[in-house]
Formats: C-alpha cells, sequence, structure tokens
C-alpha cells in the first residue's frame, strides 16, 4: 500500500501481494511487486517489519544487506543533489519502464519538488560563490541528475492524465536549467520518434539511438492516444469554435505537448490560413507546454539532428521560398509577438549558426521576427516601388514619421514588451544582435560570386538577387533596431523600479544601466575600425 513521505524521499517494494493488516496491495503489479514509499530522513521503514522485504535501492550498510535488495537506504537531511539521485535513480527507472508512476501523482509532485528544491538551493551556493553570473540562466547539473530527468521526471508526465498541476511542478523544475539543457531533454523525450515511429523503431530493434534506452510501450501507448485526439480536434477548429477547441488542444498538450504541437506544425506548415488562430489558442496552455512551443518551431526550421534535411527549402522553380518555411516564417513573429516569454536564444542561435555556414535562407526568421515581434514592419523596404512621394519623404525622416507614413497611415498595433525583450536578448552579453551584423556583412559580397550553395554551385540570377537584397534588408532594419532608443524610457522604470525595491548594491548596479541606452550599448559592443578591417574582412 503506500504510506505519507517524511522530509525526503525514497522508493521500495515488497515481495508480498499484500499490504499492512493483510489486507490485498493496491498498488500497480506492473512491476511484478508493490511500490509503497518509505522515509529517508532516519524515520521508520515502513516494510522493515516483513521478514521477506525487498527493496531496490541500494544497501544503506550493514550486515547482510549489500546491493539491490538491502533493507533500507538512508538520506541524511544535508544531502546533496548527487546523493539523492544516486539512491533514487535504480528504482526510478524501472517504474518508469512499467509506467506504474500513473497510479500515484502525489509520488511525482513530492519527487518534482525535492529536486527542484535541491536545484535552487544549489543554484543559490554557486551565485554566491561568484559562478552564477552568467547571461545564460540556469543551474548546472551533474549527469546523474540529467539523466534522472530524462529517464524519469520528464517522460512520466506523458503517463497521467490531462493534469496542468503536473505540468506546472514539472516546469518549476525545468525553468530552473539553462535553454540548451531544456531542450536536450525534450529531444531525449522525443526520442527516435512520436507514437507510431516510436513503435516502429522499438519494434525493428532501432530504439536508443538518441535517449539511451528505447521508449517504453506505456509512454507510445499515451502518444498515439494524444495525437488522435489532437488531429480529431484541428480538422473541427474553425473562427466559430476557437475557443472551445482551444481548450481541448491545451488540455491534450499537457501530458504530451510535443504530439500535439508536432500535429499543429504540420498542418501550419501546409494551411498558412491557421496561423493566427493557432496563436491565439496557445493562450491556454501551461508555461511548459509555451517552452516546448519554441523547441517544436526550432526542429521544424531544421534545428534537429535529423530535419530539414529531406526536404527542400526552395520551391521547384528554385528562386522563391518553399511554402512551409514561409508559413513557419509567419508563424515565429506572430508567436513570439503574442508570447514574448518564450525561449527565443535558440532559435537566434540556429539563425546565427546557419549563418556561418553561409546559408541565408533562413534570414527570413530573423527578418519577421524585427518586423512582426520587434515593431519594425514600417522599416521593410519590400514594396517601396508602390510607394508615394509622401512616403517617401517620410521615410528620409525619423522612426516616428516612417512609422506614420508607411501604411497611409494605418499603424499596426505593437507590443512593447516583445520588442524589449527581443532587444534585450540581441544586445545581452553574448552580443547575438552585432554578431548578425558582421556575419551578414561577410556573407553579403560573398552572395555574388559564390552564391547561397557553397562553392562550386550555381545558383539562378534571379535567387542571388533575392537573396542580396534580403541581406541588405535585414542589415538595415537590424542597425535600425539594435540602436533605436524610443524604449529606453520604458527600461528605464523597470529598472528604477527594480532598484527601489532591492539593496543598495543593487541599487546602484541598477542606476549604472539606466544611463546607458540603446546606442550606448551597441557601441560599447561593436568592435574597433581596425578590428572589423583586419580581423573580420570587411570593406570600410
Amino acid at each position: 500500500g503506500r504510506a505519507s513521505m517524511g522530509t525526503a524521499v525514497a522508493l521500495a517494494s515488497a515481495k508480498s501481494p499484500t499490504g499492512a493488516g493483510g489486507r490485498p496491495s493496491t498498488a500497480p503489479a506492473a512491476l511484478g511487486r508493490s511500490v509503497s514509499v518509505v522515509s529517508v530522513s532516519g524515520g521508520t521503514n515502513f516494510n522493515s517489519s516483513s521478514s521477506s522485504s525487498f527493496s531496490l535501492l541500494p544497501s544503506s550498510g550493514g550486515s547482510g544487506s549489500s546491493g539491490p535488495g538491502g533493507k533500507t537506504a538512508a538520506l541524511g537531511p544535508a544531502c546533496v543533489l548527487p546523493d539523492a539521485v544516486s539512491v533514487l535513480s535504480g528504482p526510478l527507472s524501472a517504474i518508469a519502464e512499467a509506467g506504474s508512476v500513473r497510479y500515484d501523482p502525489i509520488l511525482y509532485c513530492r519527487l518534482c519538488r525535492l529536486v527542484g528544491a535541491m536545484l535552487r538551493s544549489q543554484g543559490a551556493l554557486a551565485k554566491s560563490q561568484g559562478g552564477g553570473d552568467n547571461d545564460e540562466k540556469g543551474v548546472d547539473i551533474h549527469r546523474g541528475t540529467y539523466d534522472l530527468l530524462r529517464s524519469f521526471l520528464v517522460p512520466s508526465l506523458s503517463m497521467f492524465p490531462c493534469n496542468p498541476s503536473l505540468a506546472s511542478e514539472l516546469w518549476n523544475v525545468l525553468s530552473l536549467l539553462p535553454y540548451r539543457v531544456r531542450y536536450g531533454l525534450y529531444g531525449a523525450w522525443k526520442g527516435d520518434g512520436l507514437e507510431k515511429a516510436a513503435l516502429r523503431a522499438r519494434t525493428m530493434g532501432m530504439g536508443g539511438k538518441r535517449g539511451g534506452k528505447r521508449k517504453p510501450l506505456p509512454n507510445i501507448e499515451s502518444e498515439v492516444e494524444t495525437g488522435l485526439s489532437a488531429r480529431y480536434t484541428l480538422k473541427r477548429l474553425s473562427k466559430d469554435n476557437i475557443r472551445d477547441m482551444g481548450r481541448r488542444l491545451s488540455k491534450a498538450s499537457h501530458r504530451n505537448p510535443l504530439v500535439v504541437f508536432t500535429a499543429i506544425l504540420n498542418q501550419i506548415e501546409s494551411y498558412d490560413n491557421l496561423i493566427l488562430m493557432m496563436v491565439e489558442t496557445f493562450r491556454y496552455v501551461t508555461l511548459l507546454s509555451l517552452d516546448v512551443i519554441g523547441y517544436c518551431t526550432l526542429i521544424s526550421l531544421g534545428g534537429g539532428p535529423k530535419t530539414g534535411l529531406g526536404r527542400s527549402k526552395l520551391k521547384a522553380d528554385g528562386v522563391n521560398a518553399a511554402q512551409w518555411l514561409s508559413s513557419l516564417e509567419t508563424f515565429t513573429g506572430a508567436l513570439f509577438k503574442k508570447f514574448p516569454d518564450v525561449e527565443l536564444r535558440g532559435i537566434l542561435s540556429y539563425i546565427l549558426n546557419r549563418l556561418r555556414d553561409g546559408q541565408v535562407l533562413e534570414l527570413g526568421v530573423l527578418r519577421t521576427l524585427l518586423k512582426t515581434a520587434g515593431g519594425y514592419g514600417f522599416a521593410d523596404c519590400e514594396s517601396t516601388a508602390s510607394l508615394s512621394e509622401v512616403q517617401l519623404e517620410g521615410r528620409s525622416g525619423s522612426l516616428l514619421l516612417r512609422r506614420e507614413t508607411s501604411d497611409f497611415g494605418i499603424v499596426e498595433k505593437t507590443s512593447r514588451r516583445a520588442a524589449v525583450r527581443l532587444r534585450s536578448i540581441l544586445q545581452g552579453g553574448g552580443g547575438t544582435g552585432v554578431a548578425a551584423l558582421l556575419l551578414l556583412a561577410q556573407i553579403r559580397p560573398r552572395l555574388l560570386y559564390g552564391g547561397s550553395g557553397g562553392a562550386g554551385k550555381k545558383e539562378h540570377i534571379k535567387l542571388i538577387g533575392n537573396l542580396y537584397d534580403n541581406c541588405q534588408m535585414v542589415m538595415g532594419v537590424l542597425l535600425d533596431f539594435l540602436t533605436d532608443g524610443a524604449d529606453d524610457q520604458f527600461e528605464q522604470g523597470a529598472a528604477a523600479a527594480a532598484a527601489a525595491a532591492s539593496t543598495s548594491a543593487a541599487r546602484t548596479g541598477a542606476q549604472d544601466g539606466i544611463v546607458t541606452g540603446a546606442v550606448a550599448k551597441y557601441a560599447r559592443s561593436l568592435p574597433t575600425l581596425r578590428e572589423l578591417h583586419d580581423d573580420y574582412g570587411i570593406d570600410p
């Protein structure tokens, strides 16, 4: 049977099929043994009275108990996360394989809270020692903790019914990690495929290439059920029932967000008129699901190890961008405008890596982000041939005049939070915005001679012209966006509010950040003219 947990958590199992008092045990029989919860802080072992007790935990010492099969495994109050992981990893891996955790959501919640509390204490200790000052926020974890998250906590979410509370408990743990670690966990959760692809890989003996183990059958069953429900809902989605269908999709995404959002992105790639409706349905999802959306978008763009290799990013004419790529560009801009807190550094890092390789076909993603999420749609000169004389004169004025005269006085509604968020990432410690400018300046002259496919590959003359114009356009818009000081007052107010609620030392640091505006940040991260010419090979 079940027992309430003390201050720490451990797992044990009993050979006897009966619980306390001779009553039949209600725990799942998938493991062949009943699962119970015991205290590991020096408390009472609930199975110690039975002579036939058997524990999956390693022995805590003593005569006659070594290795699996020991009676108890005690952890002191001062134990750290690696010690707890070494005790819990054995029984939890067996439970994850059988899928029996679905019968005890309280155990799952307490495990999430235990790991989260230890991660917070570890992060506070690292920050106090001066090791937490990193632009990429998160707590560094050791290999055992990562394996525990990868093999149990993250995939076990699929075992439960649609419960947003469990997804929130898991997100409280994952939000403490850097986005690269989280994306690695999502990739292990996906494994060799989803739904039928995972079953096919398991049947043909191809499993375990990415996750280290074959995906358990209970997880595959849960993915198939969620996929059927999501596709059934997507077929009936329209403008009239967007609220009801949106809630159904969000409910299905609570336990299998990878399955739901992969199906949604597949629909968006074929039907771009669904983009705005899909973005509206995301208002009902959890924070974990929003983070998974960013990962799924990155994978669909080609950021995965096996994604994007089999489909061309150009149409059959070899000049225009493919339909699926154009739809994903529009979706990315609309998503980060509506939800600016979604992780954006993964997509920006992917774009920079593609620019380093000399590929500019995905540059439309950055252009759409600046136009839609950044509110710089007025700076796009794509239709300058149809501008009137008044609009052409307005183009030579300030940003406000350009915004007012861009579309005959009809100003598109922008999101200040999304613009500030995007600018803070581009102007962050990594210098993402300046790095993109330098890469574009290096690639632009090479497009005229080497094309976008590399040396020795001839491209259509119209494609070369379009790519060159796109590079020039993105460079201009990105430069204007990085040096725009319109939101400096908004950022200064947020910094002043944070300084007023902090200590004097933090107040001094916040005041130092107030005096630096957008232009000062850009000038500080830009290399000197000599470095631009000698080190980066950029002509003046």
